[in-house]
């Protein structure tokens, strides 16, 4: 009997639980369990409701504690965390410079697709900067989907520079010695400052900015139609630094160097949970020299050549400044005014002085000339910005209206003389050039978030532009030694540019795969006036500009990425201006208001893979330049020994070519950037009843090394090689450069000095040759080298957040330079 009841007991312990699980069972459908999950939830500052990006979120089992994922937050605080199982789990959250948060208790089922976290708010900490223990440098190059991101506070190379000096050592990007920068091949392209538009050239604007003064800069070589199509090779939008803490702070500035160059710079920032202010000033004064040698051969009709040798020396001086203040105002949780302005001022100069050989096969006599060339130029700049930012209650619904206003006055005068050696002077000329330029926008923009996966943006803009443009001309009299006005040859021309926009876009996520499509439609009203010359040139058209961008995310640290978009480049102001300027006794210029805009059609496939704190970058890209723009010579029909330089519509250019990037922490004290862009060119078309079709195998390289001595003591070399390339009419010769720096930091990281060494071996270079039926024009112009340098940096604050250095995906286990913290 107990026999019996110790059988029957043990078998009910065994059959009931499994009696139960069958009950259980029952009620669940094993087809709709899901094993991957994903956790999805949004990260905010506590005070200011801003979005933090960069924060680490980590799921955390709660069985053993063991890490089962992690991911980061992006601009908008969104984090998505993809195939998680069912369980129990806790969430940690954490950001340099704001408490760790834990969200306990997170039980995932297995019948959830999508698992809302919500919001979670971090509360900011503020940390003595005595403190902060530098671990690593910040990551120098970032990649996004749409983007490279520059981090600038990691080269030390261009500490003492300008945007210009960052851009020389960073992908996708060239830099000639006369601080022409070409993205991709082409010089042209669209500058933004914190993303908005600037009435200067960009090569301009980018010799204004200080280096010391710009968080990043960001290259967009494919641009969605929610930008402005305009620029063959993209966009470059300088992010300048911002306050980013409560409480004052502060940053100070000092360079000096060789051969008079010296400036200084300073911010001071203030923040609370109502407002932020910031302003900055700067000065800066560059002297470069170096020589110049150029040989020219021109031939008439009848046959004769005239030939010209010359070799001399030539400096530049630049000497701007400006002012900016901004003011962040938090009219509500949802409710932002940002106002803005800049003042600046661009003075420089140039001089030359070359000393001429010429001779006609008519005569076969030598003659010797000094040419003094002289340009000076002056103006003022400025810009006015007010934004109105308005958040609805759903994450990222938001409407932004903006109003941008930049202005500009400019002077220049050139003086070109012709001396016997004799020093009497046999022909002189001088331009005055000068006249305000005024840009006005209205934005808005729309942002809707369907749903998780979907949103929709749209907007407008109405861009116009005006400016006016005096030319003055006058000739030396050998009689009376004075200048006198030339009627005839002085103009005043007006601009008026109206471009009315609309744009939309749509982009979804479905599992791996995001896709993003757009359309940008554009009406230009343009006309240029030659006054008292009852001379118009009229643009009345409607363009269409679609765009394309998708990517597959791998894993978590394979992604590829692929787009298409149509873009336009505009004639600049100068290409237009129908009547000649003298650069030299034997160089004119003429524009041509005939121009057509160049369309360019660009597609790109980029892979991207990261190993630990190493990463490997790939792009192939595709570049088709319809009504391709050149500058063209040809000989003066005034004068057979003077050439005319030109712009010209002259047929189309193909660009087919991949860039590579790879970043590898060789040793914990060693870290390796290498980059580089090879790419093949063919410019096919006709000018002045000559055909052409030229070709050549393009690439440049760069290699950066970082040496970390101590934790603050830092080593840095760049070397850049770009190899030679045809043009429409010739070739243009490559060119090598090494810079050098040691950063060393003191006084627990508030002090930094930066020695910066550039063209160490004097091998910069420009040299070119143009050919055609009529002429054989060559160049050559070397730099001042080396060029030495020394900055002093001073960060000053009662308290500092510190910041997440992830710029990329391999970030987490990385620290920061604090010095470059502002």
């Amino acid at each position: 009997m107990r026999l019996n009841l110790i059988v029957i007991m043990m078998t009910s312990l065994l059959v009931l639980p499994g009696l139960n699980a069958q009950q259980r069972r029952g009620n669940f459908d094993p087809a709709k369990m899901n094993m991957e999950i994903t956790v999805n939830g949004k990260v905010f500052n506590e005070n200011t409701k801003d979005p933090v990006e960069y924060a680490n979120v980590i799921l955390v089992s709660k069985r053993d504690s063991t890490l089962i994922f992690g991911n980061v937050t992006d601009e908008n605080g969104i984090f998505s965390i993809e195939k998680v199982r069912p369980g129990r789990y806790a969430l940690d959250v954490q950001f340099m410079g704001f408490g760790k948060k834990r969200i306990d208790m997170i039980a995932i089922r297995p019948d959830s697709k999508i698992f809302e976290i919500g919001e979670i708010y971090l509360k900011p900490e503020l940390v003595n900067l005595d403190e902060v223990v530098v671990e690593a440098d910040r990551v120098s190059v970032a990649f996004q989907i749409d983007k490279k991101v520059i981090n600038v506070g990691s080269q030390a190379v261009s500490a003492s520079g300008t945007a210009i000096d960052v851009l020389e050592n960073v992908p996708s990007v060239t830099v000639d010695i006369e601080g022409n920068v070409s993205l991709r091949g082409s010089e042209n392209f669209t500058v933004l400052v914190d993303g908005r538009p600037t009435i200067l050239e960009p090569t301009e604007i980018l010799q204004q900015l200080p280096a010391s003064k710009i968080e990043n800069i960001e290259i967009i070589t494919n641009p969605s139609a929610k930008f402005d199509p305009d620029g063959v090779a993209g966009i470059v939008n300088v992010v300048m630094k911002k306050n980013k803490i409560e409480g004052i702070s502060g940053i100070l500035n000092l360079n000096g160097g060789l051969n008079q160059k010296y400036g200084l710079d300073g911010m001071f920032a203030y923040r609370n949970h109502k407002f932020a202010a910031f302003a900055s000033a700067d000065y800066s004064h560059w002297e470069f020299s170096g020589e110049r040698i150029s040989e020219r051969v021109t031939t008439d009709i009848a046959g004769n050549t005239f030939s010209t040798i010359s070799e001399g020396d030539m400096n530049h001086t630049r000497e701007p400044y400006s002012f900016r203040v901004g003011l962040d105002l938090y009219l509500t949780d949802r409710d932002m005014l940002t106002l803005g302005g800049t003042y600046g001022n661009r003075s420089g100069e140039r001089i030359s002085e070359m000393v001429y050989e010429e001779m006609s096969s008519i005569d076969n006599i030598k003659k010797e000339y000094l040419s003094i060339d002289k340009s000076e130029r002056s103006g003022d700049y400025f810009r006015f910005n007010l934004d109105y930012q308005h958040k609805f209650n759903n994450e990222g619904h938001e409407l932004l209206g903006q109003f941008n206003y930049s202005g500009s006055t400019g002077d220049e005068e050139s003086e070109n003389r012709l001396e016997t050696l004799t020093e009497s002077t046999s022909v002189a000329q001088k331009s005055l050039e000068g006249g305000p330029g005024h840009d006005y926008r209205i934005k808005l923009d729309y942002t809707w978030p369907i749903n998780p996966t979907d949103k929709l943006e749209a907007g407008f803009q109405s861009r116009i532009d005006i400016s006016d443009e005096d030319n003055e001309v006058f000739y030396y009299d050998t009689r009376s030694g004075q200048y006198e006005y030339q009627e005839d040859f002085s103009h005043t021309t007006q601009y008026k540019n109206n471009i009315h926009s609309v744009y939309t876009m749509y982009s979804l996520e479905r599992g791996r795969l995001g896709l993003q499509g757009g359309l940008r439609s554009e009406y230009t009203d343009r006309k240029i006036e030659l006054a008292g010359e009852n001379e118009e040139y009229v643009i009345d058209r409607l363009d269409f500009f679609p765009s394309a961008h998708l990517s597959w995310k791998q894993t978590e640290t394979t992604q590829i990425m692929g787009s298409y978009t149509r873009r336009i480049e505009r004639p600049r102001g100068h290409w237009l201006e129908p009547f000649i300027t003298w650069q030299d006794a034997y160089t004119v210029r003429i524009g041509n208001p005939d121009i057509k805009p160049e369309y360019i059609d660009s597609y790109e496939l980029s892979f991207l893979q990261y190993f630990g704190k190493n990463m490997i970058s790939l792009e192939a890209y595709r570049r088709i330049n319809n009504n391709k723009v050149e500058r063209v010579q040809s000989v003066y029909e005034e004068a057979d020994d003077v050439i005319l330089h030109t712009i010209a519509n002259v047929g189309k250019d193909y660009v087919f070519g991949t860039e590579f990037m790879f970043r590898m922490n060789l040793l914990r004290w060693w870290t390796l950037n290498w980059m580089g862009n090879l790419y093949d060119y063919r410019i096919k078309g006709e000018y002045g009843e000559m055909a052409f079709d030229n070709h050549s195998f393009n690439w440049n390289m760069r290699l950066n090394s970082d040496f970390k001595f101590s934790k603050g003591t830092t080593f840095q070399i760049n070397t850049g090689y770009n190899s030679p390339t045809v043009t429409a009419q010739g070739t243009r010769e490559g060119d090598f450069s090494v810079n050098l720096a040691v950063k060393q930091n003191f006084l627990q990281n508030k002090l930094t000095t930066t020695l910066q060494v550039r063209d160490v071996f004097g091998t910069g270079k420009r040299e070119s040759t143009t050919e055609t039926d009529r002429l054989y024009s060559y160049n050559y112009m070397e730099r001042e080298a080396p060029m030495v340098m020394l900055n002093l940096r001073y960060n000053f604050n009662n308290f500092r957040e510190k910041k997440s250095d992830r710029q990329g995906m391999d970030d987490a286990n990385e620290g920061f330079d604090s010095e470059d913290e502002f």
